[in-house]
């Protein structure tokens, strides 16, 4: 499978063959995509990536990012992760110069504007493209926890009303799991396969977690629509889930109960007690389907007293019991 997806990357495609012929960028768009290009982006000065480049039902779309050319500044409507599978890669991202090497990851959000220099032979750059909205939370429900600024991140291009120029740069070189998953993930979305959703996004929940681990700590860019507190408090949030209630998390930032919560909902869509719900259902769905843990048990690790808190979560959530999940 990866010698595959190795060959097909470094196989010069009909664009590449041209823009190598040229230096010139060749426009690979297609009419009905450059139709709703023009239709966000009427002088095309800085032209607006549509979410036309994913086929219906589709929430997760990879692309061979062509070289031997530059590539034009311009924003998405959508999230975009690019991978340097091999070589290096330059990119300018709202004005600063983002240097990028083999096995690192740049996540840019929509409205983020960037353009990327010319790439050689060994240059490799893979597209991976996340649908804003519930999509993209739609992955995020399926893993046990992520990391704080990932999961706001996230959070944050789902919000129709948040600044979207947010990126943040990853590191996989010392996480061979990481570049599994990823070059696993590229393969399966390069793949004609109409069964392919699923897995990929099966992948790219596996791959969430990994990002923890690979933040490169200076090369982070949040922006926030008011202040950077938010920040603080998930992943306050993150490390006491368990055991936190809302007057609690109140006491420890300084602020009222009601106001914290009403902040928490105007920054994450959210409010306090979701959050710890979705927070908890994640662990006790993942507890469910990897231990042999009883509900007891379970109800104890996510921070309840009684498996009868665990038994309404889940048919408040899910429709089901603990047990008739597991069984399924």
């Amino acid at each position: 499978m990866i010698n595959k997806l190795d060959k097909y990357l470094r196989t010069i495609d009909p664009i590449e063959y041209q823009q190598k012929k040229t230096g010139q960028n060749v426009n690979d768009i297609s009419k009905s995509i450059l139709a709703n290009l023009e239709k966000i982006s009427p002088d095309m000065t800085i032209p607006k990536m549509p979410r036309a480049f994913f086929p219906k039902n589709e929430d997760i779309v990879v692309r061979k990012h062509h070289r031997f050319s530059t590539m034009v500044s311009h924003t998405h409507d959508f999230v975009e992760l690019n991978y340097i599978y091999s070589g290096t890669c330059t990119q300018y991202v709202n004005g600063q110069v983002v240097h990028l090497s083999s096995h690192s990851l740049i996540m840019l959000e929509k409205s983020i504007q960037h353009s990327i220099d010319y790439m050689d032979e060994n240059d490799i750059l893979i597209n991976i493209l996340l649908k804003d909205g519930n999509s993209i939370n739609s992955i995020l429900d399926r893993v046990s926890s992520s990391p704080s600024v990932v999961t706001q991140f996230m959070f944050n291009a789902s919000k129709i009303d948040s600044i979207h120029e947010n990126y943040i740069v990853f590191n996989f070189n010392d996480n061979q799991y990481a570049q599994n998953l990823i070059e696993c993930l590229a393969y399966k979305g390069l793949n004609s396969d109409i069964n392919k959703r699923k897995s990929m996004h099966a992948l790219y929940s596996l791959l969430i977690p990994e990002f923890a681990k690979s933040i490169e700590k200076e090369a982070i860019s949040f922006v926030q629509s008011k202040d950077n507190t938010i920040l603080k408090i998930l992943s306050y949030i993150d490390d006491h889930y368990k055991s936190l209630d809302l007057k609690k998390l109140a006491k420890h930032f300084g602020y009222n109960s009601n106001y914290l919560d009403n902040k928490i909902k105007r920054e994450t869509g959210q409010t306090f007690q979701e959050i710890i719900d979705q927070k908890k259902l994640r662990l006790a769905i993942s507890l469910l389907k990897e231990t042999n843990m009883s509900t007891e048990k379970i109800s104890q690790e996510i921070g309840y007293n009684s498996p009868i808190s665990l038994f309404r979560l889940f048919k408040r959530m899910l429709h089901s019991t603990p047990a008739q999940y597991r069984k399924n």
